[in-house]
C-alpha cells in the first residue's frame, strides 16, 4: 500500500512538474524558516546559563520613573546591600569606562583604540563562571592594575607569546595606567551579555571619584549580587526597597 502511495506521488510530481517544484520549494524554505527560529529561540534562552550559579545570580537595576529601569547604580548599593542583607553571599561591581570614550591600548609596538574595557571588583570570579587557561581566578583581579584578557584579545596583543606577567598600557579619560596580565581567560561566550575585551582590577580606580561609596547619587555600575538561594530573590527586593525609600525616596531600585 505505501508503494502504491510513492508511486502515485512521484507520477504526481513527474505530471506537474511546476506546481510541484513551487510546493516543494515552500516546504523546504518553510522548514528551514523554523529550524533558524528554533535555533535562533535556543541560542536566546540559554543566556547566562553556563554560569555554575546562574540560578542565584541577580542584577541590580534603577528605576528613575522613565520608559524602563537603567542597569547601573551607585557605588555603594553592592557593599550596603551585602551588609544588611543576608540572604546576599557574594557582590561584584562592574564599571565601563569606555561607554562615555574608547580607551588607546599599548601592547609594546601595538595600539589599538577599544571600545571593551571594563573593571570588576575581585569576586567576579566568584559569581560568575569563565574559563581560565591561565591565572588563578581567587587571585587575578586581587592586586591593583591586575588585568585579564580573553583568548583572542592576548592573542592579538602578544601573538604567539605567553601573555602572562607582560604590562598592558591603557589610556582612559587622559589618563594613562599601566596593568599587567594576571590571567587569561576563554572567549566570552556569544550567549553572554557581557562583551568585554579587557578585565581590570576595580582597585585600580579605588581613589577616583566614581568608587566614592558616599556620593549616592552617581551611577556608574552595574551591580550583581550572589543569593544563598533562589528563593531569597523576594527577599531582596523588600530589602532594596526599604533601602532606597531611605536614601533615594524619589527612585526605586529593583533586581532583574
Amino acid at each position: 500500500m505505501l508503494k502504491n502511495y510513492i508511486r502515485i506521488a512521484l507520477r504526481n510530481i513527474q505530471k506537474h512538474k511546476g506546481y510541484s517544484a513551487i510546493n516543494i520549494s515552500g516546504l523546504a524554505i518553510g522548514m528551514a524558516c523554523c529550524l533558524l527560529i528554533l535555533v535562533y529561540v535556543r541560542h536566546e534562552l540559554s543566556y547566562d546559563q553556563f554560569h555554575e550559579k546562574s540560578e542565584r545570580i541577580v542584577r541590580v537595576s534603577m528605576d528613575t520613573g522613565e520608559q524602563r529601569p537603567i542597569a547601573v547604580t551607585p557605588s555603594m548599593v553592592a557593599p550596603t546591600l551585602n551588609q544588611i542583607s543576608p540572604e546576599v553571599e557574594e557582590w561584584v561591581r562592574l564599571y565601563e569606562p569606555t561607554r562615555y570614550s574608547p580607551a588607546i591600548i599599548t601592547s609594546g609596538q601595538n595600539k589599538f583604540q577599544e571600545d571593551h574595557f571594563m573593571y570588576a571588583d575581585s569576586s567576579f570570579f566568584k559569581v560568575f563562571s569563565f574559563e581560565f587557561i591561565a591565572g588563578n581566578p581567587e587571585t587575578a583581579l586581587d592586586d591593583p592594575r591586575s588585568l585579564i584578557l580573553p583568548q583572542s584579545t592576548a592573542r592579538k596583543l602578544f601573538g604567539s607569546a605567553n601573555p602572562m606577567g607582560e604590562t598592558v598600557n591603557a589610556r582612559i579619560s587622559n589618563t594613562d595606567i599601566d596593568f599587567e596580565v594576571t590571567g587569561v581567560i576563554k572567549d566570552v561566550p556569544t550567549n553572554s551579555h557581557f562583551d568585554f575585551d579587557y578585565l581590570a582590577s576595580l582597585n585600580t580606580i579605588q581613589r577616583w571619584s566614581q568608587l566614592d561609596d558616599s556620593n549616592i547619587r552617581a551611577a556608574n555600575f552595574y551591580t550583581y549580587l550572589l543569593l544563598n538561594n533562589e528563593s531569597s530573590i523576594p527577599l531582596i527586593e523588600n530589602t532594596t526597597a526599604t533601602f532606597i525609600a531611605n536614601n533615594l525616596p524619589e527612585e526605586r531600585i529593583v533586581s532583574a
